[in-house]
């Protein structure tokens, strides 16, 4: 399965999921959260997410987070895009779901 979606091109992947997925993220959701994710932080916020290993967070520790980061959350475009992405992230789980399904049982 893993080699059948190494073949596959990330731009391939998009273009399969986006029509699915129009309903629940709005063009201007999608249009923030990229600008977001090409800032600094945001691509140190994807590398973490899906590069990091194991990490132990002791209760009642905070992250710290940079002033620039801080500024950048605070922004009323990226505060609305972020929490309609969190509420469209089981639409989104179960689509990707349903589209490694389908990979699999295409002859490649």
């Amino acid at each position: 399965m893993l080699a059948k979606l190494d073949k596959i091109s990330p731009a391939e992947i998009y273009q399969r999921l986006a029509p699915a997925l129009t309903s629940v993220i709005s063009a201007d959701t999608a249009t923030e959260m990229t600008r977001y994710y090409n800032t600094a932080c945001g691509k140190q916020v994807i590398y973490k997410k899906y590069n990091s290993g194991a990490q132990l967070i002791m209760p009642g520790a905070t992250k710290a987070v940079p002033p620039e980061e801080k500024e950048e959350r605070k922004r009323a475009a990226y505060v609305k895009a972020s929490q309609e992405l969190d509420e469209a992230e089981p639409a989104i789980e179960h689509e990707a779901f349903k589209l490694v399904q389908l990979i699999n049982k295409e002859k490649r």
